[in-house]
């Protein structure tokens, strides 16, 4: 829900920038870096547990989204990048 709120803010303007495309995949990947530090940290810690491969793919899925949607309207509301 907190991802939807995001999207919501960020792409209800169209984006200021020179290219959008370019500025979305940059945001994804940088969503999934921050995904991958994450689940590896609660792998490290062993709290990366799941009873299904569905339930994993569920909360890594959200955890993308959420992730990607944060980098972007960070990226859109700071005016730092």
């Amino acid at each position: 829900m907190v991802s939807l709120v995001l999207l919501f803010i960020v792409f209800k303007d169209p984006l200021l920038v020179q290219s959008p495309f370019q500025t979305v995949c940059i945001a994804i990947l940088i969503g999934m870096v921050i995904t991958f530090l994450c689940c590896f940290a609660l792998y490290l810690l062993e709290f990366f547990y799941f009873k299904s491969f569905f339930s994993m793919l569920f909360f890594c899925t959200s955890l993308i989204l959420l992730s990607t949607a944060s980098v972007l309207y960070l990226y859109l509301k700071s005016g730092l990048f």
